[in-house]
């Protein structure tokens, strides 16, 4: 019965991770183009699973599967949590912020957020054992300082449409979390249809109601939690630095350090690239060149046809 109740566990913990990247290549446009339906797709990633979990059957297996399993539970999972966070409270709704402030303000505080969390992170955990609380406190105060100082330069130099705009309201359209309130509203409108965000008397209920989403989750979102998250991502990183996981050889972290590298490359590739998730068969069209392919992946918008813009300017 106990072993079992193991391999259905097994089972059921198989079944979550190959449904759950399943879905997402189901929807992506080359498993589209190749009309890879999902037994064809699970087969594929329970193969590609199963090749690259051949390693865990050798002596040194437990050993292998420790260390992945550090890495991906630490460094991975901690680097994907903040990055999610950074992209709900930073980067969804920008649009609306660049509307009211403008493009410089927004982006300058952004800047000055993360350097300012950055460098308190990496100050904070330079120093040795006899410093350490000194060390700190000089990280915090370095980073709340540049912090302070983005939020004001950004004030001082934004742009609103609306000149009698109040310095609350600049500071609010500068370094308010318009993103998660997005996200509030949907939430909150299921149980009432009227509820918008920043209002005394909604704020004021959801904040009593248990099954509404209060105005800390905004401000938890974008300050409190990719802070926290890196903190956290910063620790492991040194503490691994200093000393090898469970000091195993160099050679044997190596695996761990690898999947971080993937993880990071895939992440970065498609944040720089992000059309590459999206059907790019337009693009191949007559005259197209590299540039306009570059284009293409990093403009979020289709490059106009050559042959067609041709056409069109000789019969004008």
């Amino acid at each position: 019965l106990f072993f079992g109740c193991l391999l259905f566990l097994g089972i059921d913990s198989a079944y979550a991770m190959v449904l759950s990247l399943t879905a997402v290549l189901e929807d992506a446009w080359f498993c589209k183009r190749l009309n890879l339906k999902k037994p064809i797709l699970s087969a594929i990633v329970c193969g590609t699973g199963c090749l690259l979990g051949i390693i865990y059957l050798f002596d040194s297996g437990l050993y292998f599967l420790d260390i992945a399993d550090h890495f991906v539970a630490s460094w991975c999972l901690l680097l994907l949590g903040f990055l999610e966070t950074v992209a709900v409270g930073w980067f969804f709704r920008a649009k609306d912020q660049f509307a009211r402030v403008g493009h410089f303000s927004v982006i300058l505080y952004d800047c000055c957020f993360f350097v300012s969390i950055t460098l308190g992170v990496i100050i904070a955990l330079s120093g040795n054992e006899e410093s350490d609380v000194d060390v700190i406190w000089v990280g915090v105060f370095i980073g709340a300082f540049v912090w302070v100082f983005g939020l004001v330069a950004a004030v001082l130099l934004s742009k609103t449409k609306n000149r009698g705009s109040s310095f609350a309201e600049k500071v609010w359209d500068i370094a308010g979390w318009h993103g998660p309130d997005t996200i509030r509203r949907v939430i909150n409108s299921q149980y009432d249809e009227a509820w918008t965000p920043n209002d005394s008397v909604k704020e004021g209920a959801a904040l009593v109601r248990l099954n509404y989403v209060s105005i800390a989750f905004g401000f938890l979102i974008k300050y409190i939690i990719p802070g926290v998250l890196l903190l956290l991502l910063g620790l492991e990183v040194n503490q691994d630095v200093q000393v090898a996981y469970s000091n195993f050889p160099i050679r044997m972290n190596l695996l761990g350090l690898l999947i971080f590298a993937a993880v990071s490359t895939c992440i970065l590739l498609l944040f720089v690239f992000p059309r590459l998730w999206y059907d790019p068969s337009f693009c191949g069209k007559e005259g197209a060149t590299v540039k306009d392919w570059i284009h293409w992946a990093v403009i979020p918008r289709p490059i106009p046809n050559k042959s067609a813009v041709s056409r069109q300017s000789s019969a004008a």
